[in-house]
């Protein structure tokens, strides 16, 4: 199938996004990013060019910035040393009419919290940067499932 136009309907964009932190559904969220890499090993002998490679490394990271209001319910659900409890994100992405896209950040943890606020109206933030152990796309993964 080709990529295609998307001609008198919604695109996928962050209005038809549904998000569940720990289990939980969040409204009041300003932005979200997952990122994962595999990095190759590489094997290079006596030549200048390497001569194998490895799978290499995974490595999944993100963040997450919460309105004050739910980022207190999220430090809430996780409880007092909440950097060292894990959980799973969920985010699905459904606008009327499209398949449903779904991004999974599985075994979860806050490594790193920041507060932020500016003069103005817009409402005060805190962003959580995050370790992932996993993260699928559609059930998938960079890298091949463990057995």
């Amino acid at each position: 199938m080709a990529d295609q136009p998307t001609i008198n309907g919604l695109d996928y964009d962050f209005a038809t996004v549904e998000l569940k932190l720990a289990g939980a559904g969040y409204l009041r969220v300003k932005d979200f990013s997952f990122d994962d890499d595999l990095e190759p090993g590489l094997g290079y002998g006596t030549s200048p060019e390497y001569v194998a490679e490895t799978i290499g490394q995974y490595k999944a990271t993100g963040s997450i910035t919460l309105y004050l209001e739910a980022a207190k319910l999220f430090r809430d659900t996780l409880g007092d040393g909440y950097g060292t409890v894990h959980f799973d994100i969920v985010a699905n992405f459904a606008p009327p009419g499209k398949a449903v896209l779904t991004i999974t950040a599985t075994g979860c943890r806050v490594k790193k919290v920041g507060d932020s606020g500016t003069a103005g109206s817009d409402p005060q933030t805190e962003k959580f940067d995050l370790h992932i152990r996993r993260i699928l796309r559609d059930g998938k993964c960079l890298v091949p499932t463990l057995s």
